[in-house]
């Protein structure tokens, strides 16, 4: 939830408010929704072209092989999904905005940060392949975080300001002031270090990581007061939350005041003076129901009672933190300890009803409990019949990227909602009869009202989507089956054995066939080579851990892809990996090298429908095995890959020195390509977009003659979009405009059609 200015004032006294400390030897309770926000930002990984996630997944499973090295035991509880009542729609409507300004900032300036699409993804398999046990709560994770902490009596790691205000007896270490470096503390001579590569510990030796930690009595014990219990629920409540804006207590803060004498110290606040009042008046109230009762007084007679209710549930929100609002998230996680994939037992499955007010089948809740479905999407369409889309990095002149797949989600809509859909079909357009998508619309937020589908086609059978209650009954086939006509394709034709590269396959066709403004066979080379060059570096990875005696987990993978790696020579690998390592890099851009927004813009369609794919799978019950995206794409790589291949006349030729003609990962890459493009083709012949092919020229500076210089080519740059205000022109987007002959021959265009 958060409390406004909270972590400022913690900042501004943290001589007063944290203590240094040593972790290890402990269990510790993670808000999982704010640590995987945070790795991705702590270890700066990039975010300009898309999101790196193989970067990503080494980074979290750097994190918590840390934690591990001090035996530090991580248990990871997330948010599930919005509570029905909209207490926190104006909210999170408020962050798409702010998401949707600084992806534009990124666009232009190419600095700032938003997390990618697929992080959350790639950090759950994370937590899969280590074992390390999950949960996701009905809605918020905040208090039951607190309860679970109380009961374990261990700390919680989050960067969320209410954990400053539970009064939790094991603490509370805000991720910020976390130095993941390891550290060793001999007891003997209580001397500390860093720990060395290849250093082994002693008798009287641990390892440890150095941390700010907090208690709430570090809070309180500033204060004169007996009974200091209530003072931070009632502190964070006055000063602002999700449940109390602080406008509607004007009246209120304009009848306190800071002391001219102030007789308390320490506290020195450079912002938001009405926060340092209300500690002072706090200290001066003899119980919290005088307290709450002194505010209500102050505000408008029409509006007491909402006020008074929204205080009250506030203030109990972080006092009463003994008992879970709903599930028994301590027995999920234990079971999850003690064997992986445990099942929940039906009688400790809480009751959650839908949109409807009926109860959800009892083996989709306990997917949900488990994070094998994610709720923050699937609970709010079942739940809510809303969903919120954030800004990926995109032109924000062309159509939202979600939009190429919202058919595809249309299917997944038709079964979470199977049960109520006909009798509602004739209605307006509503969440009565249609999911309601909060979506980009230029610049703006826009709702959409998509209707479910009722059925789907696959080799040219019509097969009807199951609800909800009725999928456990179809066998892996069907539910197969429906995965695949969901993405508009027969996957028969297609020489593929392997289900999860077919499903790969069928995602990269329903992106190039719905793609809006579409992109090149150049995207395409480039997400193939992508998932070539992140699986021979994670096989490279898992041969190096052996090589130390280690016997890391070995994540999933396309098996026909690791199968061709096994079957080339170290030279062909070797060749492949030297001409790739190049676009690793971060791109240097410079007026005479843009950053090509078009390019991004593609991927990141192509991540939409990934994840889109990812959920209907999980609905389902996984009838496919889909890996990680951090075995699949770096955005990075592909954006410099795909700009590479486009100024290739002949890029046949380039797979085939790159790839080496004929070695098994050349034949599995022209199976793949062309398996895609005939698919595509099959739909649409005009899938592709080829305005880009051939060589890329840029408008030449003219000399003082008026005639431009001979010998250099360069792209020519036009924004997108039609003319507009001078306020906008930062914001256009640069496309290519190309032409397939030499430029510098003036004879080339008679060989063109016309």
């Amino acid at each position: 939830m958060g409390v406004r200015g909270l972590s400022t004032l913690v900042d501004d006294n943290k001589n007063l408010l944290l203590a240094d400390h040593r972790l290890y030897d402990t269990r510790v309770i993670i808000d999982g929704s704010n640590l995987y926000h945070f790795l991705y930002y702590h270890y700066k990984v990039a975010v300009q072209y898309g999101g790196d996630y193989d970067h990503y997944a080494r980074k979290c499973k750097r994190f918590f092989n840390t934690l591990t090295a001090c035996n530090i035991r991580p248990y990871v509880v997330f948010d599930g999904g919005y509570d029905p009542d909209d207490r926190k729609l104006p909210t999170v409507l408020e962050r798409m905005e702010n998401r949707r300004t600084r992806a534009a900032n990124i666009c232009i300036k190419g600095r700032g940060c938003i997390l990618p699409l697929l992080a959350y993804e790639t950090f759950h398999l994370v937590l899969k392949e280590l074992g390390i046990p999950h949960v996701s709560c009905v809605y918020e994770a905040d208090r039951e975080i607190a309860v679970l902490a109380n009961k374990w009596k261990c700390p919680v790691m989050s960067n969320d300001s209410d954990f400053f205000v539970f009064g939790m007896d094991g603490g509370f270490v805000p991720l910020d002031y976390m130095n993941l470096t390891l550290c060793v503390f001999n007891q003997e001579t209580e001397v500390a270090s860093v720990l060395e590569p290849g250093q082994k510990l002693g008798k009287n030796e641990y390892c440890y990581i150095p941390v700010k930690y907090y208690n709430y009595e570090m809070f309180t014990k500033h204060f004169k007061k007996s009974d200091t219990s209530f003072i931070l629920p009632l502190f964070a409540t006055l000063t602002g939350n999700d449940y109390i804006n602080a406008s509607i207590l004007a009246n209120f803060y304009a009848s306190i005041h800071v002391p001219k004498n102030p007789s308390k110290k320490g506290f020195k606040l450079n912002t938001q003076t009405h926060m340092l009042a209300v500690l002072y008046w706090i200290d001066s109230v003899e119980s919290w129901e005088y307290a709450i009762q002194h505010v209500v007084g102050h505000i408008k007679s029409d509006e007491k009672e909402m006020v008074r209710e929204k205080v009250w549930t506030s203030f109990h929100s972080y006092v009463n933190i003994d008992d879970f609002s709903d599930v028994e998230i301590d027995i999920i996680l234990e079971a999850q300890n003690v064997k992986a994939g445990n099942e929940i037992e039906n009688k400790d499955v809480p009751k959650l009803t839908d949109f409807f007010k009926q109860e959800i089948p009892s083996w989709f809740v306990k997917k949900l409990r488990n994070c094998e479905i994610t709720g923050f999407f699937l609970q709010n369409v079942v739940v809510n019949h809303r969903v919120i889309f954030n800004c990926q990095i995109e032109i924000l002149r062309e159509l939202s990227t979600y939009a190429c797949s919202r058919d595809f989600r249309s299917v997944i809509y038709g079964v979470t909602m199977n049960s109520k859909r006909k009798e509602n079909e004739a209605f307006k357009d509503s969440r009565k009869n249609s999911i309601e998508e909060y979506d980009r619309d230029i610049k703006n937020t826009k709702k959409y009202y998509v209707r479910p589908q009722t059925s789907v086609i696959n080799d040219a059978t019509v097969q009807s989507l199951p609800s909800i209650s009725q999928v456990p009954e179809l066998n892996q086939s069907e539910r197969k089956n429906i995965l695949f006509g969901a993405l508009g394709f027969n996957m028969s034709t297609i020489d593929v054995e392997n289900d999860s590269s077919l499903t790969l396959l069928g995602i990269l066709s329903y992106w190039i066939g719905h793609a809006q403004p579409q992109v090149t066979e150049s995207h395409l080379w480039s997400v193939i080579l992508s998932v070539f060059v992140l699986h021979i570096r994670a096989l490279q990875w898992l041969e190096d851990k052996r090589g130390f005696g280690l016997q890391p987990v070995v994540p999933e993978m396309f098996s026909d892809v690791v199968k061709a790696i096994e079957n080339a020579s170290d030279k062909e690998i070797d060749n492949f990996m030297k001409h790739m390592e190049k676009n690793r890099s971060k791109p240097d851009h410079s007026s005479k090298n843009p950053q090509e927004m078009r390019v991004i813009h593609g991927f990141s369609q192509f991540q939409a429908c990934l994840v889109d794919v990812i959920y209907l799978n999980q609905v389902l019950l996984s009838p496919v095995v889909i890996p990680s995206p951090g075995v699949i794409l770096n955005c990075t790589f592909v954006y410099n890959l795909c700009r590479d291949l486009e100024t290739r006349p002949k890029p046949d030729f380039y797979s085939e020195e790159i790839l080496t003609k004929e070695s098994p990962l050349h034949r599995l890459f022209l199976l793949w390509k062309d398996s895609v493009i005939n698919l595509c083709q099959s739909a649409s012949p005009d899938s592709f977009d080829y305005s880009n092919r051939g060589t890329s020229v840029r408008t030449k500076k003219k000399s003082k003659s008026g005639k431009a210089k001979k010998g250099k080519r360069d792209r020519v740059v036009e924004h997108a979009g039609s003319d507009s205000d001078s306020s906008d022109k930062d914001a256009e987007t640069r496309d290519e405009l190309t032409v397939n002959c030499d430029v510098n021959n003036r004879f080339a265009m008679l060989g063109l059609d016309e």
